[in-house]
């Protein structure tokens, strides 16, 4: 059988993408939290880690918190515009049907 490789943080990165994340703009639900927790975690155990999500318009576009952790901010033009929360633009989008939703 074939041995596979060892999974260590000079032969490995992370990226996780999602539409939530750790800014307090971007929790809608339990997800962001625990792709939070994933992220750091990850990194803590010295994994090179980048999280995309749908972020506070007010922060920046890239920010690191944690010497392995990249946060990419995307969609800030849908953040600026819906300012209450990205959810709002969502579930509208999302009433009016599903094209509507895949283009939001």
């Amino acid at each position: 059988m074939p041995r596979l490789p060892k999974l260590t943080p000079e032969t490995l990165q992370f990226v996780l993408l999602s539409f939530e994340g750790p800014d307090q703009y971007s929790m809608a639900g339990g997800l962001g939290v625990r792709m939070k927790e994933l992220g750091l975690e990850l990194a803590r155990q010295g994994f090179n880690t980048h999280h995309i999500f749908i972020g506070d318009p007010s922060k920046p576009a890239r920010s690191h918190p944690h010497k392995n952790l990249t946060l990419h901010r995307w969609c800030r033009w849908l953040s600026e515009r819906h300012p209450l929360a990205y959810t709002t633009e969502r579930n509208q989008s999302c009433s009016t049907g599903t094209t509507a939703c895949l283009h939001s």
